[in-house]
């Protein structure tokens, strides 16, 4: 039996969609209402909304599931952090190698978080430059350009028969 990659894919955008929502919320109600906080909340909401919307449509296999899947995990492929901007989003579980770039010296490493994170800001004063790719991101870009939910999954071919072939009860009017 092999590993069921899309399934895994799903529950991830799922968890990663529903703590990116708790999340935001909890931020906005602690650190008060205001336009940037607003601007920048409503974003990260509307990833982490359009992530659990692709995790619940990839689960029930539809077609639409695949192509927002496909988006939210580019959403999640690059790391940036820079003085212009700093973009990451995480859902789920997330493993990326990263350059850091400081005016004294170099440093690389590698960042592992669960659930959801999200970090959008603009114009960032001191901040090093940070470039890190996601390598959850990368074997899901993978595995969902080869997966076809038109077709018929094991888990689908594997399902016994139903009741109407054991029994006849088909409509046998027409």
């Amino acid at each position: 039996m092999s590993f069921p990659w899309i399934r895994t894919i799903a529950a991830l955008e799922m968890v990663g969609g529903v703590s990116g929502i708790l999340f935001v919320l909890y931020v906005v109600l602690v650190a008060g209402f205001s336009m940037p906080i607003l601007v920048v909340g409503t974003v990260c909401i509307a990833i982490s909304v359009l992530s659990l919307l692709a995790g619940s449509w990839l689960w029930q296999g539809l077609v639409r599931g695949r192509t927002t899947s496909l988006i939210v995990q580019f959403i999640q492929l690059p790391k940036l952090v820079s003085v212009p901007l700093v973009f990451t989003f995480s859902f789920g579980f997330d493993l990326f190698p990263h350059l850091t770039i400081l005016p004294e010296n170099v440093n690389w490493g590698i960042q592992l978080r669960f659930l959801s994170d999200s970090q959008l800001y603009i114009n960032t004063p001191n901040a090093p430059l940070l470039l890190g790719v996601s390598i959850p991101a990368i074997i899901a870009i993978a595995k969902l350009w080869d997966y076809d939910p038109t077709l018929p999954t094991a888990d689908i071919a594997s399902e016994p028969p139903g009741p109407e072939i054991y029994f006849g009860t088909e409509d046998s009017s027409s």
